[in-house]
C-alpha cells in the first residue's frame, strides 16, 4: 500500500510539473540570425519566471505532428499562418499566439489562432501623434481604400476613400490641399512599394508630411511613426504567455501593442522648416493620453 501511495504521489508531482512547463515553438518562415535573437529573448524573459522553458525556432515542418510536443506556438508573420493554416485540425489543442501581422491578417486566420499582437500601430495612436506634431486642431488627413472607408470611426480625421490606382493621386492631392498632413495605413495594396514612392513624392511636392504606420515608411521619407521594436513585441509577449499558460489559462483578445515608441525622420523635418521635438517626450506624451483615455 505504502508503495502504491508513494506512486500515485509520484505521478502528481510529475503531472505537476508537466502542466506547469510550457516549451514554446517559434514558428518562422527561414530561421535566421534575427528570429534566433527573438528567440533567445524571449527564453530569457519566460525563464525570469519559469526556469526550464526553452524556445525552439523552427519553420513549417512537412510533417505537422512535430508541433504537438510543444505547449504553445507562436508564430512570426503571416506566412506562416497561410502553411499551417491547413494542419489546423492537429494544432486544436495546442495555442498559437500570433506576431508581427497586421490586424487584417489575424482575422482572415482568426480560426487557427488564440490570440495575437498586431504589428501595426493603432490608428488612434497617430493620429494623437500627428496632434501632438502639429496642435490639435490641425486638419489631418486618412488615404484608405475604398473597402475600409466605413472603419474609420474617428471624427478628428477626414477619410478620402481610394477606388482604384487612376485615382490615387486625384484623391491624394485634394487630401494635402485641405489638410496639415497625411495619415498613412497599414495597407500593402495602396500603399504598396509602387504607390508609396509616388505618395511621398506628391505629400513633399505640396509642403504635407506624413505620418506612416511603421519604420519602414520613415526610412522611405516619413515625418514620423510610432512602432514597437523587439523589447516591445517581447514585453507583450510575456505578458498573453503568462496569462494564458499560468494564470487565467484564457488568452487575452488580439490587440495593437500597448508598448512603443516614436520614430522621427529629423532630415524631413528639416526640408519642412520644422523644429521637431524630442522622441522619447512625444512617447512619453502619447503614452500618457492613452492612459488617460
Amino acid at each position: 500500500m505504502d508503495a502504491l501511495i508513494k506512486g500515485i504521489l509520484t505521478l502528481m508531482l510529475f503531472l505537476s510539473v508537466y502542466r506547469v512547463h510550457a516549451d514554446v515553438a517559434l514558428l518562422v518562415p527561414v530561421p535566421n540570425a534575427q528570429t534566433q535573437s527573438l528567440a533567445t529573448e524571449l527564453e530569457a524573459a519566460l525563464q525570469l519566471r519559469h526556469q526550464d522553458e526553452e524556445v525552439d525556432v523552427i519553420s513549417p515542418p512537412a510533417n505537422p505532428d512535430v508541433l504537438q510536443r510543444y505547449s504553445l506556438i507562436v508564430t512570426v508573420g503571416a506566412s506562416v499562418l497561410t502553411e499551417i493554416q491547413k494542419h489546423k485540425a492537429l494544432l486544436q489543442r495546442t495555442p498559437v499566439v500570433a506576431t508581427y501581422i497586421s490586424e487584417q491578417d489575424y482575422h482572415n486566420h482568426r480560426e487557427l489562432l488564440s490570440t495575437g499582437v498586431y504589428v501595426e500601430p493603432p490608428l488612434h495612436r497617430q493620429i494623437a501623434l500627428a496632434q501632438l506634431l502639429f496642435g490639435d486642431d490641425a486638419p489631418l488627413g486618412i488615404l484608405v481604400p475604398e473597402s475600409d472607408a466605413h472603419v474609420v470611426d474617428d471624427t478628428d480625421v477626414s477619410v478620402y476613400p481610394v477606388k482604384s490606382n487612376d485615382n490615387l493621386n486625384q484623391t491624394l492631392v485634394r487630401l494635402l490641399t485641405e489638410n496639415r498632413a497625411l495619415i498613412g495605413v497599414y495597407d500593402t495594396e495602396l500603399y504598396s512599394s509602387e504607390n508609396i514612392k509616388s505618395i511621398l513624392i506628391t505629400s513633399y511636392r505640396h509642403n504635407r508630411p506624413m505620418i506612416g504606420p511603421s519604420l519602414a515608411y520613415l526610412r522611405a521619407g516619413a515625418l514620423a511613426t510610432t512602432y514597437s521594436n523587439t523589447d516591445d513585441v517581447i514585453r507583450r509577449l510575456i505578458e498573453v504567455i503568462e496569462q494564458g499558460l499560468y494564470t487565467s489559462q484564457s488568452y487575452p483578445p488580439p490587440s495593437f501593442n500597448p508598448y512603443f515608441r516614436v520614430g522621427l525622420n529629423e532630415q524631413v523635418g528639416r526640408s519642412l522648416n520644422m523644429l521637431m521635438p524630442d522622441a522619447d517626450e512625444l512617447g512619453r506624451e502619447l503614452l500618457l493620453r492613452e492612459t488617460q483615455q
